[in-house]
């Protein structure tokens, strides 16, 4: 886990240390309500967001476990074998395989196109020039 001590800094000024295993729900809310969000760098919003993430991610871990475990108790309850399967979604989600480009412009390198989906502006313009697709063909 990361660590529960932190620094809150609020605006340029005033930097606490806070534990935020000490405080109440009202005193940490007072606290957030008073951060001036607009006086914070890049990196602390980037620190701030990061450390909601991780903190969103365990609450819904910890649900998710809380839900199965319930199913399970009432499934017993009722001499009823329930089976479950849960899905990684990080393996579940497909990769895509990245498509090479099929096509350059002749002229300006950076032009490519994979011969899939609408043709690019350039190669209309070019056609409309009397070039032939073949012509543009990265080899």
């Amino acid at each position: 886990m990361y660590d529960v001590t932190n620094r809150i800094k609020l605006g340029r000024k005033m930097t606490l240390n806070v534990d935020y295993k000490n405080l109440s729900l009202e005193e940490l809310q007072e606290i957030i309500a008073n951060i001036d969000y607009k006086k914070l760098s890049i990196e602390e919003l980037q620190k701030i967001i990061a450390n909601c993430e991780l903190e969103l991610k365990d609450k819904q871990s910890q649900i998710h476990k809380e839900a199965i475990a319930r199913i399970k108790e009432i499934a017993d309850s009722i001499n009823v074998t329930v089976e479950i399967h849960q899905n990684d979604s990080e393996t579940e989600k497909k990769s895509r395989k990245i498509i090479e480009p099929k096509y350059r412009h002749p002229d300006d390198h950076s032009k490519t196109w994979t011969g899939r989906g609408r043709v690019p502006i350039w190669m209309k313009e070019l056609f409309d020039k009397g070039h032939d697709k073949e012509e543009f063909l990265i080899k």
